[in-house]
């Protein structure tokens, strides 16, 4: 089932990205402007290729494009933070672009203003920026026109806003810098401040009755076009550089680079879309309904003002729109009104420029755009010869050139799409990234050879909707706010009881059984809480007698059986379960002999008390015991534990009680396991000589030996410890065999001073009974027992000597250690 759901949930990821990649590529349709070559664009050529610049939205990016098409290099001003590319020149083979940038400034009255910060840039022939000027700004009013260098300076050309004053200025070649080594503020200064002063190389005015419309400075000669010449030479639109951008084809990766703002919104909404997809997944699978009725009421609440806001919002721009159509071509009807019939003008006769005709509705444009009210939407107005979409006569002064190569191919569909039957039409297009439309009209007349064009500023249109709107928009925020906060109120009192008693479940299900059952209820919650309360109170009876049970049966359960087996909990412990062991033994031998039945009982806890103290305080493990607890054993796994040490304490703490006991310490390899039935289970504990070895504890304790260590725990530990060689043993079934030794410090106080009083002659004895000189040796036996004739041991070794002496030494097997 698991699987199934996230498997819906993939495919509906999957179809939500096709989704959006299927809009996202429609919205990039819609957006996606076809290059074309206006006087707007920059542009130069060279025999090798074509450098075209066009803006877009504050965004300038050069094209080098190859004579067949292939787009070979983008670059973006946005790496420079540079707005607008203006012009582009190739000079000494090298290419040098003009850009610039918006900033807030001051003027002199002290108003503020937005001004163009200007720079050049120079590139090699691939696009690699390497040298650029400092910012320079032009004074208020005039328009640059031309840019042109030579092998020593730069030359801007510009032309006052009326048209009828050019100046060309200049700045050395040489003062521009290293990219690399402008500061920021060198390099693309924000306070509008001109960072280099401009040289004025000539003056010129365009005299009276025309204005300047194109003004360039070239091999040190002033060119112009005004408004009564065609545009010829340098001003005539370079078919080189246009069938280049016609046919200008751009790789996948390229478009990918140009459109990667647009794709970086897309991807930032899918995964927006997908994350909330998972938690809206998420949220259904809670099956939490007061949840999902929350989430749907706000979700709807939301949309139903998100769409009123958004109709609110189409119809306002849609009105505005119409409006200023409907304005537009108002003002068109009247200028149309105004010229007369602009089919009886003879605009190819050769004095026509220097008419009355021509000056009467020239200076009848000129003031169309300028008269208030017009001049905030009209950005030019003209006569355009419908056959060959020739503009006669404009305000701008742009007579005689191709409307299409001024404003784009969409303005040539609009032309060609007026006829008798359709007298006006619209279109909307884009010049220096910016937002324009162009309204053409027809005069009444049947057959017409002449329009009025008229070209409008569209991008003011949103510019103020937010200020418009923003009341509404508060007024929507505010009753999404309450209605929300209303929701929340209504679905909180509905489900508040039940939020109640779902904690309380909850707490039972967890085992809190202490109950708050609220005071006040629903009557639909009165028998759903009398359940709960009964669940509670037999959840307390049942754990009460498990708890029990648990208890004592712990009591009697082995205890870190699943340490021993390296299992994570004694519930993966199972019958059959084996482990070999490498640790150190500690075998406790302890007599029951002279117990009354009172006494028994009470000196056995005593005892087992301090032997569990001792296993939980040092980590050892109780491994076995026998059933009158004359023979316990404890598994140290740890090599580093001080166990001799250790035991000391033991024998220390159980001495109190006045009870003897005997601890044999000794490493061997071990084979642990558990055996049994699902009913019963048993665990074990052997090696190869553990029966013989438990013996030999029990024999330690009959020679009244407190603590006796073999020789490998006493080197493995480094112990420090008083103690007496007392013999070998042999530990294995191989040939091999330990020493053997007593600790004496376990022993009590004047037993301990005695034995080391006698230790030297102890072990000096002993080696007179190694070496088999066993009548020196048992004289020697006789002697320490006579100052200690408790010293069992020596008493063992006494009857030994005499035993080889009677007997002889047929059963001599290197003098061992063997219990009797």
């Amino acid at each position: 089932m698991r699987n199934i759901r996230v498997r819906i949930l993939i495919c509906i990821c999957v179809l939500f990205m096709l989704a959006t990649t299927v809009a996202f590529l429609l919205i990039v349709g819609r957006i996606r402007r076809l290059p074309v070559h206006t006087i707007y664009d920059a542009g130069t050529a060279t025999t090798e290729a074509v450098y075209y610049a066009e803006d877009w939205e504050k965004e300038g990016r050069i094209y080098k494009i190859l004579t067949s098409g292939k787009v070979e290099k983008i670059y973006n001003s946005r790496n420079l933070e540079e707005e607008y590319i203006w012009k582009l020149r190739m000079s000494s083979g090298e290419l040098y672009a003009l850009m610039s940038h918006e900033v807030q400034g001051k003027t002199d009255t002290g108003a503020d203003e937005t001004f163009n910060l200007f720079s050049v840039v120079h590139f090699s022939t691939d696009l690699i920026p390497l040298d650029r000027s400092a910012s320079f700004r032009l004074e208020k009013g005039e328009v640059l026109t031309g840019f042109n260098l030579d092998s020593s300076d730069i030359y801007f050309t510009t032309i006052t806003s009326d048209g009828m004053e050019a100046t060309v200025y200049s700045i050395p070649l040489n003062s521009m810098q290293e990219i690399d080594g402008m500061s920021d503020a060198e390099a693309v200064p924000r306070d509008g401040s001109s960072l280099l002063d401009l040289n004025t190389v000539l003056y010129r005015s365009s005299g009276t009755g025309h204005f300047f419309v194109d003004a360039d400075y070239d091999n040190g000669g002033f060119i112009s076009r005004l408004d009564s010449d065609p545009p010829r030479g340098a001003f005539q639109q370079n078919s080189l550089i246009s069938t280049a951008v016609e046919e200008m084809r751009l790789s996948f990766t390229q478009q990918l680079l140009i459109y990667q703002q647009y794709i970086g919104w897309w991807i930032g909404a899918s995964l927006l879309g997908i994350i909330m997809i998972i938690i809206c997944a998420l949220s259904l699978r809670n099956r939490n309904r007061v949840v999902y009725n929350v989430i749907i009421t706000e979700i709807m609440l939301f949309v139903a003002l998100a769409a009123s806001f958004g109709f609110v919002r189409y119809e306002y721009l849609q009105t505005g729109r119409r409006e200023y159509r409907r304005f537009a071509g108002l003002e068109l009807q009247n200028e149309m009104y105004s010229l007369g019939d602009i089919n009886a003008v003879d605009y190819e006769a050769g004095n026509f420029y220097e008419s009355e005709v021509y000056r009467s509705m020239q200076k009848s444009l000129a003031n169309f755009v300028k008269t208030g009210g017009n001049d905030t939407v009209f950005y030019d107005i003209m006569v355009v010869r419908m056959t060959d979409h020739m503009s006669m006569v404009s305000a701008s002064g742009r007579n005689m050139e191709a409307v299409g190569y001024v404003f784009g191919a969409e303005v040539d569909g609009l032309i060609d799409s007026l006829s008798n039957t359709r007298r006006s039409d619209s279109v909307d297009f884009k010049i220096t990234g910016k937002d324009y439309a162009a309204m053409g009209l027809l005069p009444s007349g049947f057959r017409n050879n002449y329009m009025l064009l008229g070209v409008m500023r569209d991008n003011g249109l949103d510019s103020g909707i937010w200020e418009d709107l923003v009341a509404l928009l508060i007024f929507f925020a505010v009753i999404y706010f309450f209605g929300s906060a209303a929701v929340l109120v209504i679905f909180y009192l509905q489900a508040r009881d039940l939020a109640v008693f779902e904690s309380s479940l909850v707490d039972v299900a967890l085992g809190r059984t202490r109950l708050r059952i609220p005071a006040v209820m629903g009557k639909d919650m009165r028998s759903m809480w009398a359940a709960l309360s009964e669940t509670a109170k037999r959840i307390d009876e049942i754990n009460y007698s498990r708890y029990a049970i648990f208890e004592a049966y712990y009591r009697f359960a082995p205890k870190n059986i699943e340490r021993i087996l390296g299992k994570d909990s004694i519930i993966d412990v199972h019958n059959g379960d084996l482990r070999g062991l490498s640790g150190t033994m500690l075998v406790i031998s302890a007599s029951n002999d002279g117990l009354d039945n009172d006494n028994r009982a009470t000196i056995l806890n005593h005892i087992v008390s301090s032997i569990q103290d001792f296993q939980d305080k040092q980590d050892g493990i109780l491994v076995s015991s026998d059933s009158t607890l004359s023979t316990l054993q404890m598994l140290f796994l740890n090599e580093e534990q001080p166990i001799t040490l250790l035991a000391t304490q033991l024998l220390s703490q159980v001495a109190e009680y006045g009870f003897p006991i005997s601890v044999f310490l000794y490493r061997d390899n071990f084979i642990y396991g558990v055996v049994g039935t699902e009913m019963q289970s048993l665990t074990f504990l052997t090696t190869e000589r553990a029966g013989e070895l438990q013996r030999f504890a029990q024999w330690f304790r009959e020679l009244r030996l407190s603590l006796v260590v073999i020789e490998e725990v006493i080197n493995m530990e480094g112990s420090t410890v008083a103690r007496r060689f007392i013999g070998r043993m042999r530990m294995h079934e191989d040939e091999s065999v330990d020493a053997v030794y007593e600790v004496l410090d376990a022993c009590p106080a004047r037993e301990r001073q005695l034995k080391l009083m006698n230790r030297e002659r102890f072990e000096a004895t002993l080696e007179l009974f190694y070496n088999k000189d066993f009548y020196l040796a048992r004289n020697q036996f006789s002697e320490i027992l006579k100052e200690q004739p408790d010293d069992e041991i020596s008493k063992w070794y006494l009857f030994e000597c005499e035993h080889y002496l009677n007997e002889g030494i047929e059963d001599w097997n290197s003098g061992l250690l063997r219990y009797s």
